[in-house]
């Protein structure tokens, strides 16, 4: 006789025959002197952090310690994750060196039914945004790069992966993308200043089939990068690199993972349960 559990996930989207284990998420900022320009004596620095709910890092959370211990002045750089899956990463510099900020969803998802089960991923990437430039003495000599990426790696193997950047050097600006397609953007330049913004990318990755008995461990990660280097400009007040990417899915109660539609061999069994049950019914009656 088919099992209620069956009957369930056959009749629903939600991952009910896949239980997933408590979601967890985790995060890093760092900040790399790498010997640039206009570096103002900033000493590498890093934060890291893992919970069972939430995350926040800021440059709060770097160790002050000599020469200098200015990081929220000439850098904004965050990371923040919670169990729902809700991302956001966020690297801006104001001063020679470089940037990168790193948030991380994980999930294990166990398909405790007794027939294979298809699941999938989904996205919400919002507020999306690159910006390089500002004054310089001489923008030849500039080196400006800011990028942001999404990827969803399964079994410790990446399945998925999009990035966008935004340069700007002695040739101007330069928009480069590479991976998954998630729409043009917008660009915008104003001479002195570019911007890339990506609104909005909603879609679906199919994780594939799981055994009965079988687990899929799925990490989710966005990553934003700043890199300044600008020999002949000055620190904090005339050039910046942004670079932000934020998944807010899990806030409107979404989930990150659910079954996809039911295999054949589990409609029959479906069918074949209802019909038991219509049989009951009737008997009852008479």
């Amino acid at each position: 006789m088919m099992t209620s559990c069956k009957i369930a996930c056959a009749g629903a989207l939600l991952t009910l025959c896949g239980a997933a284990a408590a979601a967890d998420v985790a995060g890093q900022i760092r900040y790399q002197n790498l010997g640039l320009a206009n570096a103002v004596d900033l000493a590498d620095a890093s934060a890291a952090a893992a919970d069972s709910h939430a995350i926040w890092l800021d440059t709060n959370a770097f160790p002050s310690r000599a020469p200098q211990a200015g990081y929220g002045t000439y850098m904004n750089v965050t990371a923040g994750a919670d169990e729902h899956g809700e991302l956001l990463s966020n690297a801006g510099l104001r001063a020679g060196g470089q940037a990168i900020a790193t948030s991380v969803w994980h999930d294990t998802v166990i398909n405790h039914g007794a027939a294979s089960q298809s699941y999938a991923f989904h996205f919400a990437l919002a507020n999306g945004q690159l910006e390089v430039g500002g004054w310089s003495g001489d923008l030849s000599t500039r080196d400006y790069r800011a990028t942001f990426s999404a990827e969803v790696l399964v079994n410790g193997v990446s399945v998925w992966r999009t990035e966008r950047g935004l340069a700007q050097d002695g040739a101007g600006f330069h928009q480069s993308a590479s991976g998954a397609d998630i729409g043009a953007g917008n660009y915008t330049n104003t001479g002195s200043i570019g911007t890339y913004t990506l609104d909005a990318y909603n879609g679906t990755l199919n994780l594939g089939q799981v055994g009965a008995g079988q687990a899929l461990d799925v990490r989710y990660v966005l990553t934003s990068q700043s890199y300044w280097n600008d020999p002949d400009g000055c620190a904090y007040e005339c050039g910046g690199v942004q670079a932000t990417v934020s998944d807010p899915l899990g806030y409107s109660g979404a989930a990150r993972i659910t079954s996809a539609v039911p295999e054949p061999e589990t409609y029959a069994m479906l069918l074949g349960g209802l019909g038991l049950l219509g049989w009951a019914a009737r008997r009852k009656r008479a």
